[in-house]
């Protein structure tokens, strides 16, 4: 039920963004105003993350988990109902702070209820492939349910789904509730909120307004500067709400990294390539999820060989550079499409990109709490999904940005023409998907410096029938 949760919450991060186009016919709003649908969401997932996974080590693992189950069911229900604008982004946004809720203190329940290695590592390896390929599920979903129900479906497909979690923990979970006086860091968790806001919202105003604009760098540059006094507040603040110790450890600071390029390829690759499937290879919006399969099935299978393999035998040092690496290799690949490339042309790109991602993104899940304090576990499980989270905000607008103004420069420089407007976003797609070829190969080496060649977590090795992931 662990990962049922999880992939409810993932799926959301784009299940509505196919069906944007029927909603804003259904209920009027601008074109402009169609991005506040996502970013509400991605807003207050992403910045009460940190305090979400402060909640759960007051009020226990099992509550925080079922209360935040519960809200965001009431909330998807309210936005599936709505009928302005308003109500739809309310509701996104309330989403968003009970996601924030759930992600923690599912990952946390990970820790807590599997004490055994190779389940542990067996539960990390299904949250971690709940986590990522969420994106794409959401992709085939939300295309199906626009395609043959209603765009609201899109929201009331997570009633069930929630449904499914709560009656699983309910009688299956056991979780304590600390009973030990928790000081809950009010200062860090203002300061470190409009931090995180600041350059979410800049990174999303980019894509509307331009990175020359004043509002753009000013918001990524003042969160820069929040941050900042925030990591200074945490170092004198009794109970902080990111005790420094959790971020001074070498393998978490690495895996987070890793989870946050992990959240960029979800968002930038997802929304690049459904472009590129929908606007140049003319896919439906259900076929154009389908196409996301090769992707999948590799990052499945590269999750499952890092869980059960090359971390414990290797150790990350190698493991997660060389995957990364890997990533870069297929996004290269990808980046040599063109006006007449198939759907053929472009799978081995896609599988080899999915194995590099699967490998490192799955890894960094159990590598991002490996070593923690028990008092400090929920804080690390949050900065998991954080990194993640955030990873995902900033690449949508980041890519997009760039693929556009890149589009626009092109057709700028060349006549018009029946094939201009295809290959100028073309154009922009490319340098998209070979920015972040640089941004793999960048976080490869800063990965690379940071494990230490010594780190060999005790994951376990395939045998017998022990394969089948636990269910969590």
């Amino acid at each position: 039920m662990i990962g049922v949760a999880q992939l409810m919450v993932t799926l959301d991060t784009t299940i509505v963004n196919i069906a944007l186009p029927s909603a804003q016919r259904d209920l009027g709003f601008s074109a402009p105003d169609r991005q506040w649908i996502i970013t509400a969401y991605a807003l207050t997932f992403g910045c009460l993350l940190l305090i979400g996974g402060r909640v759960p080590d007051i009020i226990g693992r099992k509550n925080a988990f079922i209360v935040g189950l519960t809200g965001f069911a009431v909330a998807s229900f309210a936005g599936g109902a709505a009928t302005s604008l308003g109500m739809l982004v309310t509701a996104r946004a309330i989403q968003g702070v009970f996601g924030a809720l759930v992600m923690p203190a599912a990952l946390s329940l990970v820790v807590e209820t599997f004490t055994d290695v190779r389940e542990r590592a067996q539960a990390f390896a299904v949250y971690s492939i709940m986590a990522t390929t969420g994106g794409a599920v959401g992709l085939m979903v939300g295309g199906a349910l626009t395609e043959y129900l209603s765009w609201r479906w899109c929201l009331y497909v997570n009633v069930p789904l929630a449904f499914v979690g709560i009656a699983g923990a309910v009688p299956l979970i056991r979780s304590r509730t600390n009973r030990k006086t928790v000081i809950f860091d009010i200062p860090g968790s203002i300061i470190s909120f409009g931090g995180l806001a600041a350059i979410v919202y800049g990174f999303g105003e980019a894509s509307v307004r331009g990175w020359r604009h004043p509002l753009t760098y000013g918001l990524i540059a003042g969160g820069i500067v929040l941050l900042g006094v925030f990591l200074m507040v945490e170092r004198v603040t009794p109970g902080p709400l990111v005790p420094l110790r959790v971020l001074t450890n070498r393998t978490r600071a690495a895996a987070y990294i890793g989870r946050t390029i992990g959240g960029l390829n979800a968002a930038g690759f997802f929304l690049i390539m459904t472009y590129y499937f929908q606007g140049i290879l003319r896919f439906s919006p259900t076929r154009t999820g389908i196409a996301f399969l090769p992707f999948v099935a590799l990052f499945i299978a590269g999750a499952q060989l890092a869980q059960r393999r090359l971390i414990s035998v290797l150790g990350p040092k190698i493991v997660i550079p060389a995957a990364m690496v890997i990533g870069a290799v297929g996004l290269g690949w990808l980046s040599r499409i063109d006006l007449h490339s198939s759907y053929l042309a472009v799978v081995p790109g896609m599988m080899i990109l999915g194995l590099g991602a699967g490998t490192f993104v799955a890894s960094s899940v159990g590598l991002g709490v490996h070593g923690a304090d028990p008092a400090d576990v929920g804080v690390a499980s949050a900065l998991v999904a954080a990194c993640y989270q955030l990873g995902a905000s900033i690449g949508a607008p980041l890519l997009n940005t760039l693929a556009t103004n890149a589009a626009s420069d092109y057709l700028a420089a060349h006549d018009g023409g029946s094939d201009a407007v295809q290959a100028a976003a073309l154009h922009g797609q490319v340098l998209a998907l070979v920015t972040m070829v640089v941004i793999y190969v960048c976080a490869a080496l800063a990965t690379l410096l940071l494990y230490r060649g010594r780190d060999r977590p005790k994951l376990p090795r395939p045998t017998g029938t022990h394969g089948t992931p636990a269910a969590s």
